[in-house]
């Protein structure tokens, strides 16, 4: 193997590895990622899309994912329960507080990706969720 390759493969890691971080950090907007981890600003959105497809980088982030939310103590089940009783709660009389808390608890849902693997992975076991937060059954 020619140094140069090894040179390339490691360069490339390191953007990947960079990708990955800005990804986690700036809120998963894959564009903004790609840029920031050295691919052309002309090129950064099939750059970033084509990234959030290799198996690696998706390992990597679920496993980025899985750490902070224990160092934070937060369960997908915490979070969903809580949205469920978001949802059917009456109208509250303080809509800032209330928007302030759903925008807090969908960058928890998007964080642990309960909107994309929560979804997958469930949907053959779902139940329904009472009006309680409980699951029913």
């Amino acid at each position: 193997m020619a140094a140069g390759s090894t040179k390339t493969r490691s360069g490339t890691a390191e953007r990947r590895q960079a990708f990955v971080q800005a990804y986690i950090t700036n809120g998963h907007n894959a564009t903004q990622a790609a840029i920031a981890a050295g691919y052309s600003p002309k090129g950064a959105r099939v750059q970033g899309l084509r990234l959030l497809t290799n198996d690696n980088i998706q390992t990597e982030l679920a496993t980025l994912a899985e750490k902070t939310a224990d160092a934070a103590d937060v369960k997908a089940e915490d979070v969903l329960r809580e949205a469920a009783s978001i949802a059917f709660a009456p109208v509250p009389d303080e809509p800032l507080t209330w928007a302030v808390k759903v925008k807090a608890l969908e960058m928890l849902m998007k964080h642990l990706n309960l909107f994309e693997t929560h979804n997958k992975s469930k949907a053959a076991t779902r139940r329904p969720v009472s009006r309680s937060g409980c699951r029913a059954g």
